[in-house]
């Protein structure tokens, strides 16, 4: 018998259609039923792709953004808060959701990685394009 092979991405917008609009016990019977459905056709392996996948299309309905952001030490909450106003202003989304990690060798500032794009306000970046300007002289 032939089974035609199904794309993650398909699944994905299948899944996200079974759970729309749903609360409580209902979608907690219609991620159960997903898990089921996903373990007889033994994709249980793709889980991690399916979730991320999942919460672009979660993130876009709801616009959140998403950004990840590196800093030297950990931010303050009116760091934080600044950060979170500036990028919804500058990406229109209606919030943010931080992924935060710390990494010394930024000498200071911070890194943020939204979508494909990196705004790098880190000091080892500014001593690293300062040595590029004095090298070109």
């Amino acid at each position: 018998m032939y089974m035609a092979k199904v794309s993650i991405k398909k699944i994905t917008e299948t899944i996200h259609k079974a759970v729309a609009g749903k609360k409580g016990n209902e979608l907690k019977s219609a991620v159960e039923g997903v898990v089921e459905l996903l373990a007889q056709k033994n994709l249980l392996s793709k889980g991690s792709e399916i979730l991320a996948r999942l919460e672009k299309m979660l993130d876009a309905d709801l616009n959140t953004l998403r950004a990840k952001i590196l800093s030297e030490r950990p931010l303050t909450h009116a760091e934080l808060k600044l950060i979170s106003e500036t990028l919804t202003r500058r990406y229109k989304s209606e919030d943010v959701v931080f992924d935060l990690k710390e990494d010394t060798t930024l000498l200071g500032g911070v890194r943020i990685e939204v979508n494909n794009e990196v705004i790098d306000l880190s000091l080892k970046n500014k001593v690293e394009q300062l040595r590029d300007n004095l090298l070109a002289l």
